[in-house]
């Protein structure tokens, strides 16, 4: 199978978005930016401090809505040109919502057969896709 780099990761080109957007988020993203919450923190205090001083009125911007604000990002530029990374990057955007708030979730629970599942395997109801 064909296979693609983004960011430095390599994907194969089969993957669905929700499979994408895992290797994305799982493989080398937070040690080269730090957790969600510090980054998507510190780029939350920049863009309040930035709107405060020019709308001069009291804005507190979370990490919540700096992952929201990029996903509308992501969505203006598909609405000009759609393409798979705007999905992908919308899937990796939401899921660094629970990532910001509540920190890395538990490992997922091998079934007995031995099978951890995926995230997109969660997403379908547990089912292999």
């Amino acid at each position: 199978m064909r296979r693609k780099e983004k960011g430095g990761t390599i994907m194969d080109a089969g993957m669905s978005l929700i499979e994408e957007a895992e290797q994305i988020i799982n493989n080398g993203r937070q040690d080269a930016y730090g957790t969600p919450a510090e980054c998507h923190g510190a780029t939350a205090a920049m863009w309040s401090a930035y709107l405060q001083r020019k709308l001069r009125t009291p804005v507190k911007l979370t990490p919540r809505d700096v992952c929201w604000l990029n996903t509308l990002q992501k969505a203006s530029r598909d609405a000009h040109s759609p393409k798979r990374d705007n999905l992908v990057d919308v899937i990796g955007w939401t899921a660094n919502v629970e990532l910001a708030e509540d920190g890395p979730r538990a490992p997922r629970t091998t079934s007995t057969n031995g099978h951890k599942p995926t995230l997109s395997e969660e997403c379908v109801g547990g089912a292999p896709v």
